[in-house]
């Protein structure tokens, strides 16, 4: 597919949220979509850095077509930074139910479009990052398309773009907060403080 038009596709994803729905009518969230970042096991995935668990009934689906449900043959799927894995759960934090693997599809690192949806763990403002997961995120190209973003600890924070490198923050194009639960432990900011969070950075 065209590197424009799937980027598009992402975009659009998260203008309108990132619920749909299989041919069977389950419900599906896209929480991760990116190079496999680590071999799987039988109980959790890696994608973009970001660790999931999976549901034991996870579904396994190659170039289209379920070839497994459940934990037992999970180890055996193809570990290649090369191949893009997409990740989707029923509800918005939950286990994953669904791994989708084209073989077909090379990602490029820098052009392949990613996505994630995950809480927000730490936020460096002073240069417009936040941790996703255990991803980091450039958001301030994002803020072009979405100024009135504003990242939370504890919030839920779906974004896409693109990644240079494995060990470069993701490029969100596009970053909205889908949850407005906050946690309820203290916020920790990695940058400038000044709202009363508390702060390993610099205080100003």
């Amino acid at each position: 597919m065209n590197i424009q038009i799937k980027l598009a596709a992402a975009i659009a994803l998260a203008l309108c949220g990132t619920s749909n729905s299989f041919a069977d009518g389950s419900p599906t969230i896209l929480r991760s979509e990116g190079p496999l970042s680590a071999s799987p096991t039988n109980s959790d995935i890696s994608v973009l850095g970001s660790r999931f668990r999976l549901s034991s009934t996870v579904h396994i689906v190659l170039d289209g077509v379920t070839v497994t449900e459940g934990l037992a043959s999970v180890a055996q799927l193809p570990h290649d930074e090369s191949l893009v894995a997409q990740l989707y759960s029923s509800a918005e934090l939950g286990e994953i139910t669904t791994v989708r693997i084209n073989t077909r599809e090379q990602y490029v690192p820098g052009a392949s479009s990613v996505a994630l949806v995950d809480t927000i763990k730490a936020i460096r403002p002073s240069i417009a990052q936040m941790q996703v997961g255990s991803t980091w995120v450039d958001y301030s190209h994002a803020l072009a398309t979405n100024p009135n973003f504003i990242p939370a600890i504890g919030r839920v924070a779906q974004v896409a773009g693109t990644r240079p490198a494995s060990t470069q923050p993701v490029l969100a194009s596009t970053a909205f907060i889908v949850s407005n639960a906050a946690a309820s432990t203290p916020i920790h900011s990695l940058g400038i403080s000044g709202s009363g969070a508390v702060s390993t950075g610099i205080s100003g």
